[in-house]
């Protein structure tokens, strides 16, 4: 991924460890190799150029880029607006928009899903390109991780109930 446009100026490490994620960016990178797409005759990996973006579009173009806000340091943010789009249109597609589903959940899926899987919060970081407060934000909404302690509280009170009604018996045995 080019400097420009990636976090604090470094590469981003994609681990892949489920079988089908795999085997559909091999099928992708494949698919981009028949075609000579963003390829050149050199050593990298499988002919591709390391330089061109890895996603292209339905014109085996790379998508645009729009120019956003700034960064910390003053250089402005690039979003793939035009990849953001057809990731939008896709959704509407498949009917998940009535489900409540957009953009930003697959975000937050797989930092949710990477966190669950043993990732740390700095590797997240790294992969996802995102700020720390943001990762932390995406994490602290994860409701299942409250799960045990809310199990607690609810156990608590049951445990609370139970007490009371065997010292109400204790009390009418004793008077």
């Amino acid at each position: 991924m080019p400097e420009s446009i990636s976090f604090d100026g470094n590469e981003r490490p994609i681990p892949l460890s489920n079988e089908e994620v795999k085997n559909a960016i091999e099928c992708y990178l494949k698919w981009l190799i028949d075609r000579g797409v963003n390829t050149h005759p050199s050593q990298s990996y499988l002919g591709l150029n390391p330089n061109l973006p890895l996603f292209v579009n339905d014109l085996y173009r790379e998508f645009g880029l729009q120019h956003r806000g700034k960064k910390v340091d003053g250089s402005k943010k690039l979003l793939p607006i035009s990849m953001n789009k057809l990731i939008d249109s896709l959704i509407v597609k498949a009917g998940l928009n009535d489900c409540g589903v957009d953009r930003s959940s697959f975000i937050k899926s797989f930092v949710i899903e990477g966190y669950r899987s043993g990732l740390s919060v700095n590797d997240l970081i790294i992969i996802g390109g995102m700020s720390d407060t943001t990762v932390k934000t995406y994490l602290a909404a994860d409701l299942e991780q409250y799960s045990p302690i809310t199990e607690w509280f609810i156990e608590r009170g049951i445990r609370k109930q139970h007490r009371l009604e065997s010292l109400r018996k204790m009390r009418r045995f004793k008077i």
